[in-house]
């Protein structure tokens, strides 16, 4: 009977004991999903963070871009009318360029400035046909240069603000 009362006891215990281990196992793993969680929802906060830091840069940029498009069009609107107004002051004869078969007694004048009116034409009609030609050539050549400055300025101004970030 001595051996049956230890056996029972040893059982005893060792049921206690593993309910205890249990009971510790249970802990720890809460102890453990606590902890992994918190550093879980630490992560996803500076995710956010950093995804809202972002989505506010992408919007400050989209901002800038629409800022340089609208300025540079507002730009190539006014060339656009200034070249088409000088034109049509070249056409009206409101304005007029230096005829430099006049002013340029030069002996070593371009083939095509000494060439002669065609028939029934004035050399004074024919240089101002001549300098209208000329005028309408400088002005949408000044035109087009002027809008090449203006897209080189935009996107080295878009270059500048993407560099400061």
């Amino acid at each position: 009977m001595k051996i049956w009362a230890i056996l029972g006891i040893i059982l005893a215990l060792s049921a206690m004991g593993s309910g205890i281990y249990v009971a510790g196992k249970r802990a720890t793993r809460a102890e453990y999903a606590e902890r992994d969680n918190k550093a879980l929802q630490d992560a996803y906060a500076a995710r956010d963070k950093a995804l809202a830091k972002v989505a506010e840069v992408e919007a400050k940029s989209v901002k800038d871009v629409q800022a340089a498009e609208s300025k540079a069009n507002k730009e190539i609107t006014d060339v656009h009318e200034a070249r088409d107004a000088a034109l049509s002051d070249v056409a009206t004869g409101k304005l007029r360029l230096r005829n430099l078969a006049r002013s340029c007694p030069s002996d070593n004048r371009s083939a095509a400035s000494q060439a002669s009116p065609t028939p029934g034409e004035t050399a004074e009609a024919d240089a101002d046909r001549r300098g209208k030609e000329d005028a309408r050539f400088l002005i949408a050549f000044a035109a087009e240069r002027d809008e090449i400055a203006s897209d080189k300025n935009l996107c080295a101004a878009i270059a500048v603000k993407d560099r400061e970030r």
